[in-house]
């Protein structure tokens, strides 16, 4: 199941398109350019950067996914993966990242726009 941040961060090239980017993940559309920032499976880390189809492959098909942010290149995902470390260390001098965002009760099947 794929789930997503009320707070969905999104690069501005893609603004606008999330619920089509969702329907066709949901239908399993292949789609071209679409990184998304996810909550990480392994537990050690923070984030992890994925494109977007390959969440098509079996094994993440049957793995809960939480899906923080989109962008149109891993470089974008990157430098948004920055950014999101950066507002959490500016709200709080000794951030916890995990807290702040593995916070799943509010997530949702479908994105907010």
């Amino acid at each position: 199941m794929v789930y997503w941040s009320p707070n969905l961060f999104v690069e501005s090239k893609l603004l606008g398109k999330e619920k089509e980017i969702a329907e066709n993940l949901q239908f399993g559309k292949r789609q071209k350019d679409i990184y998304c920032i996810l909550l990480p499976q392994n537990p050690a880390n923070l984030f992890e950067i994925m494109h977007i189809n390959e969440m098509q492959f079996s094994y993440y098909k049957n793995r809960d996914m939480y899906i923080l942010g989109l962008a149109g290149s891993h470089k974008g995902a990157v430098i948004m993966v920055c950014k999101i470390i950066a507002e959490a260390y500016k709200e709080s001098k000794q951030p916890d990242i995990r807290s702040k965002y593995h916070n799943i009760c509010q997530w949702k099947q479908v994105p907010n726009n």
